[in-house]
């Protein structure tokens, strides 16, 4: 037996996430309650120019009050396709425009307390141009070697979950 959804309710609702309480049947065969975070997809671009030089961006994250890079990402707005916002996400964080797109999969973000997945992209022959941030966006882009981006991961230098994920896809996609 699996879970089956009963019935659901909107608890909480903002611009960004829902909070959904749901009536459950569990695989127990015991009814309960199931609380899920409904928030838009994601898309995380891994940016490689000619040199095998990767793009990332830095930028003071508020939810851990420090400084977080990691590749350039944004939410999938609701009548968009991913694709669309990886590349809208690429222009406006690091004002870059790519040629070549590559769709590397997805994975969850958190599929214990949330249905958000995010999506992998990998843009190549990349054309750089000015950014064209949000105004309350502060974000500096910065150019490392792969090798670079690994010993900053192996060194809890990048903690952003989306960006060591899609870093593995990355690196498995070029074996």
């Amino acid at each position: 037996m699996s879970w089956k959804k009963i019935k659901s309710n909107i608890v909480y609702s903002n611009p960004y996430f829902r909070v959904l309480e749901d009536d459950v049947m569990q695989p127990n065969g015991k009814e309960g309650k199931y609380f899920v975070v409904g928030v838009n997809d994601f898309v995380s671009v891994i940016a490689e120019d000619g040199n095998q030089d990767i793009y990332l961006v830095e930028q003071k994250r508020y939810t851990i009050q420090s400084m977080s890079l990691e590749f350039v990402a944004g939410r999938v707005e609701d009548n968009e396709e991913a694709i669309q916002a990886a590349q809208r996400e690429l222009k406006e964080e690091a004002g870059i425009r790519a040629q070549n797109w590559k769709n590397l999969g997805y994975a969850y973000t958190s599929n214990g307390i949330t249905n958000q997945r995010f999506h992998v992209y990998l843009a190549r022959d990349l054309e750089f141009g000015k950014q064209e941030l949000d105004p309350n966006e502060d974000i500096a882009v910065k150019k490392f070697s792969i090798e670079d981006v690994r010993k900053m991961i192996l060194d809890n230098k990048i903690i952003d979950g989306p960006s060591i994920v899609g870093f593995y896809k990355f690196l498995e996609y070029r074996n």
